[in-house]
């Protein structure tokens, strides 16, 4: 089961005395276009042949119209390949229905399974750009796999084959499990004491199958930022620090697990890892929640 957070394409002003916020207005469109643009690469579904803005009557530093919804069609055009047409329909000052063309995208292939696939990037810029802000919760898989088959592909093509793959084959490996629907790959942040003060935070992307099944395997303890951080013993390279924020209470949970069950040689060369002190860490870590 996987939660997916859409575009949160609209700006409120900061909460006054009372906790309330007002609308004041939209993110720009060339700022929208590229949030769904990095998007679709991350989940390797970006058109391969094109995907571009329609600059013809607006530009790119305009605010978003505060659009009713957004129109994603995926159709066979004129030429060899498969479209998508992405419209943003609004109402005008005198309440007409106005239709602003936001996006294109072709493949390079004209075949069922091309447009099969159109329809599955424009099912993922609908949810995306219609969703306003709002989590969802994916738990059908469209292959037949399910989450612990998933995990146990994954593992066992990680364990047994990956470390011994060149960077080509092992970004070959790695964008066909993004490929597989029911593998989401979601953030995860990991915090490691080195010496005293000096901490470091190590961002990566994990399939949300093998999370799931790492934190059920994990101590937990809730409470504030600083205090956590302050409860991580100098690196053992034995255990695996997770931070996780607890939207609910505004707290944030530490999980603790075996370093050794997670751990393959190739994890220590992607990511990002940032050294700090532990007030830059919590810094760090406090930006990346609200984005």
């Amino acid at each position: 089961m996987a939660t997916i957070k859409s575009f949160e394409v609209d700006r409120w002003s900061e909460r006054d005395e009372k906790g309330r916020v007002q609308h004041i207005g939209m993110l720009k469109l060339g700022e929208v276009f590229e949030m769904l643009k990095e998007h679709l690469i991350s989940k390797d579904m970006l058109p391969d042949e094109y995907f571009l803005m329609n600059r013809n009557d607006w530009n790119k530093d305009w605010e978003l119209p505060d659009y009713d919804y957004a129109v994603c069609v995926p159709n066979f055009g004129g030429s060899e390949g498969i479209y998508l047409d992405i419209s943003l329909i609004y109402r005008d000052e005198q309440e007409q229905k106005q239709y602003l063309n936001f996006a294109t995208g072709k493949t390079l292939e004209e075949s069922v399974d091309a447009f099969l696939k159109m329809s599955r990037i424009a099912a993922e810029c609908s949810l995306m750009l219609n969703g306003r802000g709002s989590h969802y919760t994916k738990s059908d898989v469209d292959v037949s796999l399910n989450p612990e088959q998933a995990l146990y592909l994954t593992n066992l093509l990680e364990r047994n084959f990956i470390n011994n793959m060149d960077t080509n084959e092992r970004d070959m490996l790695t964008g066909i499990l993004k490929q597989l629907v029911c593998v989401c790959y979601v953030s995860i942040l990991a915090v490691c004491r080195q010496e005293g003060e000096l901490f470091s935070l190590w961002l990566h992307d994990m399939p949300d199958v093998r999370l799931e099944a790492l934190l059920a395997e994990s101590s937990v303890q809730k409470g504030k930022l600083d205090e956590l951080i302050g409860l991580i013993p100098v690196d053992d390279k034995q255990h695996l620090y997770l931070i996780r924020e607890a939207k609910e209470s505004g707290e944030y949970c530490l999980y603790t697990h075996d370093a050794g069950k997670y751990y393959h040689s190739f994890h220590k060369q992607e990511g990002r890892r940032l050294f700090g002190t532990k007030e830059e860490i919590i810094n760090e870590i406090e930006a990346l929640g609200r984005k």
